[in-house]
């Protein structure tokens, strides 16, 4: 009877061992990689990250080799994380850059992540979010969006030129339409408990759309231009549960209200209001030991004609209403007409210099005021590049001295000429374009209409190798679509852009 009752027990055991889900850690590979493998050794990794996800189930982890994920490696945007994965770029983001370009899309979107999803080790960029549906429409989250109470950390990330973009009525036919409104160019949450720590949030835009205009003969006031919040990040939008941002480096993020309707006959549509350069926390989220540096809030401009106000700006980094959720931020050099730092700051701030290592490098020097200048409460233990904090940590992404063999933002020589899709894009009325060159060479940037006809010229000069970027102001430019055509040596590359007004 002994030996009957131990054979069913064990038979028990085997069955409860097969029926048990073990984590599974999948391998991704721009280079090496094929979705036609098994995935789960490093040999045989998959080539997409969108394929991995769409395999992963909860607690798997998603490791992403160095590389650069697109639309033409394969990838699907946005990439809709899988609640309680992690996904984890394991050479650092500066060489793992998930670039969502010219797929008009968010680059990840978080929902209904009811179990921990970490997103970490990743350049995210190129992500862009604009509702083209119906009218009225607005933008959140160009590069993530995080909603239906989503448990996700962001960490140790580069994230960097994403766009919302308001529904644009500029170019529209007859009815009084005003553009849309938008939220988060880089970061949107709409609910749940994000932990947003260790992360470089640079360059990203919400842009409110135009107003319609009333010309050629129609009779009608020009209406108003979108609302602009959060350039980086918006993360009050009223929802469930409370944010965590800690040990963030916020830099040249803008909210930008979007430009009235114009009218020949009655009055100009009102610019639309810009809030917030780097971050709209809202009146729950915990703010801490984070660098906010060159945001700004710009508000839109009135329409031609009669009539019509500019918007307002205010806050040119950041937007709270709680003091006591602010503690340990440093804020330098950013712009707005009302509260250029924002109206409520909370405690044991830093105004001053935060003395990165280059405006591209944003490791702090020696003299920076602000190592060993954050508190401890709730700080990551490691930085952005893995070293431990001290004790005080300081604030900002970065903690330690900059690693010999890594300069973030510089991080590697071009091996290539290349030409990048200027940014913003559309835009109004003011634009970047980069490039990257290989070697020392004579370069020309030209920009052209569709007619052919040069209407630029930006650069016509011999550079030294690296990466260069050039501003191109189109405020004497039509609205429309332009070329502009780069030539370096025998390279020649050309790429479409788009003048909204």
């Amino acid at each position: 009877m002994k030996s009957i009752r131990r054979i069913f027990s064990i038979a028990a055991l085997a069955l409860c061992a097969l029926s048990m889900s073990y984590a599974t850690t999948y391998f991704v590979n721009a280079s090496a990689g094929n979705n036609a493998n098994s995935g789960t050794v490093s040999g045989t990794a998959f080539k997409t990250i969108t394929h991995a996800i769409s395999v992963a189930t909860s607690t798997d982890v998603i490791n992403v080799a160095a590389g650069t994920y697109n639309t033409a490696l394969g990838e699907v945007f946005p990439l809709v994380m899988v609640s309680g994965v992690t996904l984890t770029g394991s050479a650092g983001a500066a060489t793992t850059i998930i670039d969502a370009t010219g797929d008009s899309s968010r680059v990840f979107i978080c929902d209904a992540n009811s179990a921990s999803t970490i997103i970490q080790g990743f350049t995210i960029t190129g992500g862009f979010s604009i509702n083209y549906s119906s009218a009225g429409q607005v933008a959140k989250g160009g590069g993530i969006y995080i909603t239906n109470n989503s448990q996700t950390i962001i960490q140790n990330n580069i994230i960097t030129r994403n766009t919302a973009r308001g529904y644009d009525f500029f170019m529209a036919g007859a009815g009084a339409i005003n553009g849309g409104s938008c939220y988060g160019g880089g970061v949107f949450v709409n609910s749940g408990s994000p932990t947003i720590q260790n992360n470089v949030i640079s360059y990203n835009v919400a842009k409110g759309g135009g107003g319609q205009d009333f010309r050629g003969g129609w009779s009608g006031n020009g209406s108003s231009g979108g609302d602009a919040e959060g350039g980086g990040i918006h993360a009050g939008f009223g929802g469930s549960g409370v944010s965590t941002l800690i040990n963030n480096t916020f830099y040249g993020n803008q909210a930008i209200g979007g430009r009235g309707g114009s009218s020949n006959s009655l009055n100009a549509g009102n610019g639309g209001n810009a809030t917030a350069g780097a971050l709209d926390a809202g009146s729950d989220a915990i703010v801490r030991n984070n660098i906010f540096c060159n945001d700004s809030a710009i508000a839109g401009i009135h329409g031609g004609g009669a009539g019509g106000t500019n918007g307002t700006e205010t806050d040119g980094a950041l937007t709270s209403y709680t003091a006591g959720n602010l503690s340990y931020n440093l804020y330098y050099n950013n712009s707005a007409a009302t509260n250029p730092n924002g109206a409520t700051l909370g405690s044991n701030n830093i105004l001053s210099d935060p003395l990165f290592i280059s405006a591209t490098n944003f490791h702090l020097q020696a003299a920076s005021p602000a190592r060993k200048a954050g508190t401890v409460a709730g700080a990551p233990t490691t930085d952005f590049d893995g070293t431990a904090r001290t004790n005080p940590p300081a604030i900002g992404a970065y903690d330690g001295s900059v690693p010999s063999s890594v300069d973030v933002g510089e991080i590697v020589a071009p091996k290539v000429f290349k030409l990048a899709q200027n940014y913003p894009n559309p835009f109004n009325p003011s634009t970047t374009i980069e490039y990257s060159l290989a070697a020392a060479e004579v370069v020309s940037l030209r920009v052209y209409d569709v007619l052919g006809r040069e209407v630029a010229t930006l650069v016509n000069a011999r550079e030294e190798s690296g990466n260069h970027a050039v501003r191109l102001d189109g405020s004497e430019l039509s609205s429309g679509n332009y070329y502009y055509i780069f030539r370096a040596g025998s390279v020649m590359l050309t790429k479409q852009m788009l003048l909204l007004k």
